[in-house]
């Protein structure tokens, strides 16, 4: 994976990512934290409209328990009777109990009717609207059917038959202060609507629903639902709060009690300002993620020029180093990239140098190393061949004078030049003419037989490459034990990219642990002279290497039957 894809995930991961996390955290939290308050703000309302009602509903009892022990409306229920209606019904006009039965209705708008009802067969007095539901409230039957004979206050909800509409009579029996007696009843009646109405008006578009204890609904303002959730409403405990769905849109529903009716009132709050704020919070947080976003690209395209770029230059400066040329392109500057880049180029450029002293300090050795072979070879082994040119001059052997002569003069010629690299074939006749010079010295039989394919043979290699070979195999090839005879024969052809060259004799061979400590470019140490220890043949390899690379090499392999194969190999 590439820097420039690294520092994208690494900026994700480490900008973009815990933003969101940040992000979707803080708008849960937010969003938990605003129906809380929500949820708060509607129990703090619905506690407070609850409150009301019940206060409301106390302050009528208790004005109903101020009328009822006035000594005026004692004395009335005690005098009144058919008799003296007419009588009495003039006085009543401007009497305390006319002025305070008028006063409880005008304190309350919701009381529609209020009255006096005497137990005997007296006239009751009434203020307000007169209905069916009024005549039913203050009826002395349907009355006593409500109120025992103690001194609290009762109530009983009555439903207009025409409008359905919802009343509440609230009533209560005014008795003699001494003997107990029952002389009347001091009758309330409250539309239930109207009251509600008020309430709902300061509700500010909030909801609410009023039902008794029987599930009825007394009271609906802007609430459309179904009987079920209303049932699973009602059925909770009181000050309980949950969310509910209507309509497709979400509520905060609060229950309350209202005492001591046992109602309940079910208030209602939409979301929507939950719903517009969540909606707000997460424009902003969509804000904040773009500007996150924002800013990592920015970084990224900052940490590209700065920092991916320069490292991708040296890169390519490193991967130029396979070549050891410089790199133009190389990062500069001041910063620690920049040092890099120039300090690179500075080791390029010294590699190159020690490269080159190590080339050609190389080629000088490997020129001492031909050199030194010559020297090797023009004293002992002219020595040993002119000695044996005397020896056959002086038995007149004149064809084999010649022949050895003109085997030495090619010898003599090809290593005296001054070329460093020849032709595989001209290495091939440098070989025949030293191996037909010791058989001739020796008197023994040496015969090279050569197989050089065209292609190759015209493909130049270090001089004196195969003569060492040559020579260990007519040294160590145990001549006494073929009885002075020995066949090497010469291959030269490519294997694919490969310049093969094969040197097969059929001597006695060696043992294959030498042949594997050989391969493996180690020396095989001995204080004998004429043991095989390797080292003119990894002098071949190093001075083929130096000259083909490194892939150029020299194995041997046993032979089937007898004797060692040298394998050369080398790109040309």
């Amino acid at each position: 994976m590439k820097i420039r894809s690294k520092m994208m995930i690494i900026l994700t991961v480490a900008a973009v990512i815990p933003a969101l996390i940040i992000i979707f955290v803080y708008q849960t939290r937010l969003r938990n934290m605003l129906q809380l308050n929500h949820q708060r703000y509607v129990d703090s309302l619905s506690s407070e409209s609850t409150s009301y009602v019940n206060g409301h509903f106390s302050d009528i009892e208790s004005l109903l328990f101020s009328v009822r022990t006035q000594s005026s409306v004692i004395d009335y229920l005690k005098q009144v009777n058919i008799s003296n209606y007419r009588e009495l019904q003039n006085q009543l006009r401007t009497s305390q109990i006319g002025e305070r039965l008028e006063y409880f209705k005008d304190t309350y708008s919701d009381i529609e009717y209020v009255g006096l009802v005497p137990s005997g067969d007296g006239i009751k007095i009434c203020k307000g609207y007169y209905s069916n539901v009024n005549k039913q409230c203050t009826d002395l039957e349907y009355v006593k059917s409500v109120v025992l004979t103690d001194e609290k206050v009762y109530f009983k909800v009555v439903f207009d038959d025409v409008k359905q509409k919802p009343f509440v009579l609230y009533a209560t029996c005014v008795s003699d202060g001494y003997n107990e007696n029952v002389l009347g009843y001091l009758c309330a009646v409250i539309d239930v609507n109207v009251y509600f109405s008020g309430i709902s008006d300061a509700q500010d578009q909030r909801g609410f629903l009023v039902v008794d204890d029987q599930g009825n609904e007394i009271y609906n303002c802007l609430i459309d639902m179904d009987d079920t959730q209303i049932s699973s409403l009602r059925m909770r405990e009181p000050d309980s709060i949950e969310n509910i769905i209507v309509d497709g849109e979400e509520y905060t529903a609060a229950v309350k009690n209202i005492y001591p009716m046992q109602w309940k009132m079910i208030f209602l709050a939409d979301t929507t300002d939950i719903r517009q704020s969540l909606r707000d919070i997460t424009f902003l947080m969509i804000e904040l993620v773009l500007v996150f976003s924002f800013f990592a690209i920015c970084s990224i395209v900052y940490f590209h020029y700065k920092i991916n770029v320069p490292i991708n230059n040296l890169t390519n400066t490193m991967n130029s180093m396979k070549s050891y040329q410089p790199d133009p392109c190389a990062p500069v500057g001041k910063d620690e990239i920049g040092q890099l880049g120039s300090a690179l180029n500075h080791l390029v450029c010294r590699v190159n140098e020690q490269m080159l002293e190590i080339e050609q300090a190389e080629k000088a050795k490997s020129e001492y190393e031909i050199k030194a072979l010559q020297a090797q070879i023009n004293p002992h082994f002219l020595y040993n061949t002119l000695n044996a040119i005397k020896c056959l001059a002086r038995l007149n052997r004149t064809a084999e004078i010649a022949l050895m002569t003109e085997a030495l003069i090619d010898l003599l010629r090809i290593s005296a030049s001054k070329e460093r690299l020849i032709t595989i074939s001209k290495e091939v006749e440098y070989c025949k003419a030293y191996a037909a010079l010791m058989s001739y010295r020796a008197g023994n039989s040496i015969t090279i037989n050569s197989a050089l394919d065209s292609e190759v043979a015209e493909i130049c290699l270090p001089k004196l490459s195969l003569q060492p070979i040559v020579e260990n195999c007519i040294l160590h090839g145990g001549l006494e034990q073929h009885q002075g005879k020995i066949n090497i024969e010469v291959k030269a052809f490519r294997k694919d990219k490969f310049v093969q060259i094969e040197i097969i004799d059929d001597g006695c061979g060696m043992p294959k642990e030498k042949m594997d400590a050989i391969n493996a470019e180690g020396f095989v140490h001995s204080s004998d002279n004429h043991q095989f220890s390797g080292i003119g043949i990894d002098n071949i390899r190093q001075r083929l290497r130096l000259e083909f690379g490194q892939t150029a090499n020299v194995l041997l392999f046993p032979n089937q039957l007898n004797g060692t194969t040298v394998l050369i190999s080398f790109q040309a």
